[in-house]
């Protein structure tokens, strides 16, 4: 029983690197040019939402806490409270819960 490898044999390979040079697909592959899509193709990998709001309102805060603790433990006072953000469903038309307009 003959074993199936993975990939190209060499004369395949071969054969594909000689019509990609002679297509120089690479003349074509420029990738963004505006500054918004550099900006966009740099968050292309982003899909997890530590970026998001909330993250950056958690990271706020345990800044905060982390300052606390360094000023509980030099005996100084608290720094003053963050201001925090406020979600992203929360509008002047509602209390945070969504759906619910008063």
């Amino acid at each position: 029983m003959k074993m199936i490898t993975r990939g190209w044999p060499p004369v395949r390979r071969r054969a594909q690197a000689e019509r990609m040079r002679r297509a120089r697909v690479w003349r074509y592959a420029t990738g963004p040019r505006t500054a918004a899509g550099k900006a966009r193709s740099a968050r292309n990998a982003c899909k997890h939402g530590f970026r998001g709001r909330a993250a950056a309102q958690i990271h706020v805060l345990l800044r905060w806490q982390r300052q606390c603790v360094r000023n509980a433990l030099k005996g100084q006072a608290f720094p003053p409270f963050p201001p925090l953000m406020r979600p992203p469903f929360q509008t002047p038309g509602n209390d945070g819960v969504r759906g619910q307009k008063h």
